[in-house]
């Protein structure tokens, strides 16, 4: 659940950063504003709608924290805050699938100095993408790893045991 958590995160930082460059791409120079700043009321009123959601994804996150009692940790063992860092990284892009081109798949390790972290991939085809996260322990993965998997451990430094 501390994955999906993470995934979460992930998007959501995506979403506001994605809305930040929209409000400020749209917005006009000064001399362009009419009198009463009606642009700034609206910039006002979408970075208020953008705190919203972020909001709501927080809460969604904590509650899911909360309630995850069930499935596999991805960090089980309770450490210390401070003491693991994504210090190593590797990426493999690939094509998944023979009708889906241009490398979009990908499998991403993010591991610490020991070999903990995860990896994160997408299998990206025409009509879906799917994205999975395996639980690396001391180089060791939860779950079998893909070739490209294996390949993007051993491309952050870590040499991955089955």
């Amino acid at each position: 659940m501390e994955a999906v958590a993470i995934v979460l995160a992930l998007v959501a930082v995506l979403i506001a950063v994605a809305a930040v460059a929209l409000v400020l791409r749209t917005e006009r120079r000064p001399s362009e504003m009419g009198p009463g700043g009606a642009r700034t009321a609206e910039l006002e009123r979408q970075l208020a709608q953008l705190a919203q959601r972020i909001d709501a994804i927080g809460a969604e996150i904590d509650a899911q924290r909360d309630g995850a009692d069930a499935g596999p940790r991805v960090n089980a063992s309770p450490l210390p805050r401070g003491t693991a860092a994504i210090s190593r990284i590797g990426l493999i892009r690939f094509d998944a699938f023979e009708d889906a081109g241009g490398a979009q798949s990908f499998a991403l390790a993010l591991v610490d100095d020991d070999g903990d972290g995860i990896v994160l991939s997408s299998l990206h085809s025409r009509p879906t993408t799917r994205i999975y996260v395996k639980a690396i322990r001391r180089g060791v993965a939860d779950a079998p790893l893909s070739d490209e998997e294996a390949r993007a451990l051993r491309d952050a430094g870590i040499t991955p045991t089955m």
